[in-house]
């Protein structure tokens, strides 16, 4: 702009008939220059429409990129959270089965003691029988 000879924003948009503000918004990539406006705002910088929608194109195509891959980054995440949710469910599904596991291992041990427990009980008894068949 200002090596077409414009010293402002007000000054150019003077020149092509629209306001500063959409000289500003068009600048910025906020809007997109109408075909007489176009023709005209390359008239006032000495270019060729073509030059000015090539050098606004090719912020758009990035922007597209971006986007596309703002998508795909979303898409990997949305599958990485729902994968980590099944693993937390199979850990969780680990520990209950780990916790259950042991509980049945002391159930055995229980068990287990209280076979010992019985047989000597028995031997006990035996013993106390034969004592009182002595009697």
């Amino acid at each position: 702009m200002k090596a077409a000879g414009y010293k402002s924003k007000a000054a150019l948009a003077l020149k092509i008939g629209t306001s500063e503000t959409n000289v500003g918004r068009w600048c910025n990539g906020q809007i997109i220059a109408t075909r007489p406006l176009l023709n005209r705002l390359a008239k006032a910088l000495n270019l060729s429409p073509e030059d000015l929608v090539d050098d606004f194109e090719q912020p758009r195509d990035k922007e597209k990129e971006n986007f596309e891959l703002i998508i795909k980054v979303r898409k990997i995440l949305q599958s990485k959270t729902q994968y980590a949710a099944a693993l937390r469910m199979d850990i969780e599904s680990l520990h209950a089965a780990v916790e259950t596991e042991e509980k049945l291992n002391a159930a055995r041990e229980i068990i287990a003691k209280g076979n010992q427990d019985l047989v000597e009980l028995k031997t006990k008894i035996k013993a106390l029988e034969k004592d009182m068949s002595r009697i």
